[in-house]
């Protein structure tokens, strides 16, 4: 994981000292989560944060967003009649390339790496907090599509495909008998926002 992590600030690195006239935006929305476990359902959830958009030619550009991002699932009847929900919130980092396509469109592929910042499942009524049974880092790939509705206005749709199993929880009862539990679960979010350019140019 060290080695993905800097591979992944490797990309970063060079944008940090570009000169070039670039947009500053903050965005927000809601998030579609879900993990790709049997019977996992999807739940409504929201991310927001800020962007960055640098120029890197007439169509193209680059875009490193730092975002708080809420993730998890539902598994109905998980044990007996009673559901389990994973709650996980992250500090995500998405570094998106971007193609313009006129004046209002835009297409972006890139990679997100996440630090999990809190996490929790919930056992029918019962709650438990805290980050073990968890990964801490979570990396995946973004592709979205913006429209602008003004120059400053924007609104977007985007999905994030996680890569690395982020569920590694077993569950026991009372007498420490085992009832099962997870060590695989990719994060899949569905990403549909507002963002809106409080400086510079979009």
């Amino acid at each position: 994981m060290s080695k993905l992590i800097s591979a992944f600030l490797l990309i970063l690195i060079p944008w940090f000292n570009i000169k070039a006239q670039a947009g500053f935006g903050i965005k927000g929305g809601g998030n579609l989560a879900s993990v790709n476990v049997d019977n996992s359902e999807a739940w409504l959830a929201y991310h927001v944060g800020g962007y960055w958009r640098v120029p890197i030619g007439s169509d193209m550009f680059v875009q490193p967003e730092l975002l708080y991002s809420v993730k998890g699932s539902n598994l109905p009847d998980f044990f007996y009649s009673d559901d389990l929900e994973f709650r996980m919130n992250y500090l995500s980092l998405p570094v998106m390339l971007g193609i313009k396509a006129g004046d209002r469109w835009a297409f972006s592929l890139g990679p997100e790496l996440s630090k999990l910042l809190s996490g929790r499942f919930n056992v029918g009524d019962t709650e438990s907090q805290g980050s073990d049974g968890y990964s801490q880092f979570d990396f995946g790939l973004d592709a979205g599509v913006d429209f602008a509705i003004t120059p400053g206005l924007g609104v977007y749709l985007r999905y994030n495909y996680g890569l690395v199993d982020v569920l590694q929880v077993q569950f026991t009862d009372e007498n420490g008998q085992s009832l099962g539990g997870f060590n695989e679960g990719k994060n899949r979010c569905l990403q549909v926002g507002i963002s809106w350019v409080i400086s510079g140019a979009e």
